[in-house]
């Protein structure tokens, strides 16, 4: 059994299944049709759950987790079972893409403390990228049974949007709209894995980021607009970023799910009970605001493909316009 007695593990990712009802252009995954087993979800919740420290948080990600709600169902179950001599405050979300909606996903969705629905924006944006493995849109589908979680359940609702090559034109207005659906938060992200940004573009996308920032200010908003860039280009709070961790179907840890749908740095076997040693043995120094080694922060994977270090220059632009937009949304 593996087991970290000095690692502070906040957050775990488990990908359910990587099988998805959508094909979106942006998308990172493999379209492997491996599920997690029960074996693998007791193995991780009692790796989980015995890490120092007392707030855990629990995501269930795919493909799309709702094609499974058996093996969520389970894994909460367990949770709470488990929980009873761990005594930590757990809390669990789901990351979907929001077109699946019946009684056992509905049931599901009672037990949860989030629900993080994927919308691009408006119908002209999200249809751009999100649509069905035949070519259909999903937006109708999606704004439907927002509005049927909202009714439902008005405290859980998270919506998830992804800025890309072909939408952040429209980053202000696609913003207010999911703003008047009234979430709990919005969640952006970048697709730099779509590989067709250019200087100009993120130029383009500086601007955006600018009038949103100016609509905020000028605005009475108590809205937290919260932005996920990737990790290497984090400023605003320095931490050591293996506080969390994703585990595959396969059992295997990665620092995300892009890497883990790529299959790209390894970090360890949850069934195999190893793990890279160098990253166990990496100390975060407080003082210095940084990690002994730095090793998790020299990923040229997440997030990037095109903004690798194969070319430096288009990485570097990249880096600069993000730390740009970031340092404003963030103020």
């Amino acid at each position: 059994m593996l087991f970290f007695n000095n690692k502070k593990i906040n957050s775990l990712s488990l990908i359910i299944t990587q099988r998805c009802n959508l094909k979106c252009s942006y998308c990172y995954l493999s379209r492997e049709k491996n599920d997690i087993s029960k074996e693998v979800l007791k193995e991780a919740s009692d790796f989980f759950l015995k890490t120092p420290g007392i707030n855990k948080k629990v995501i269930f990600v795919g493909g799309e987790p709702t094609l499974k709600t058996e093996l969520i169902e389970f894994e909460i179950k367990y949770l709470k079972y488990f929980n009873k001599l761990a005594q930590k405050k757990i809390q669990t979300i789901i990351n979907t893409n929001g077109t699946i909606l019946n009684k056992n996903v509905l049931k599901l969705y009672e037990k949860l403390d989030y629900i993080a629905v994927s919308m691009d924006g408006q119908e002209y944006s999200h249809n751009l990228n999100r649509k069905t493995i035949n070519g259909k849109t999903t937006f109708k589908t999606v704004i439907k049974n927002i509005e049927i979680i909202k009714k439902l359940y008005p405290q859980k609702l998270i919506i998830n949007k992804v800025i890309s090559s072909n939408n952040y034109q429209n980053l202000l207005e696609d913003i207010l709209f999911i703003y008047s659906l009234n979430p709990k938060a919005i969640l952006w992200n970048l697709a730099l894995e779509d590989g067709q940004w250019t200087e100009e573009r993120l130029g383009g996308l500086y601007n955006q980021v600018k009038k949103l920032r100016k609509w905020a200010e000028t605005k009475d908003c108590n809205r937290n607009f919260k932005k996920v860039f990737p990790r290497i280009y984090q400023t605003e709070k320095h931490k050591c970023v293996l506080d969390s961790l994703t585990i595959n179907p396969k059992g295997e840890f990665y620092h995300c799910e892009i890497l883990a749908n790529l299959h790209k740095d390894c970090l360890g076997n949850l069934k195999q009970g190893v793990f890279r040693q160098d990253l166990i043995d990496c100390r975060f120094s407080l003082k210095e605001k940084r990690c002994k080694l730095e090793l998790c922060r020299h990923c040229n994977q997440i997030c990037l493909n095109d903004f690798n270090q194969k070319n430096n220059k288009k990485r570097r632009i990249a880096k600069e316009y993000l730390k740009k937009a970031q340092s404003i949304i963030l103020k």
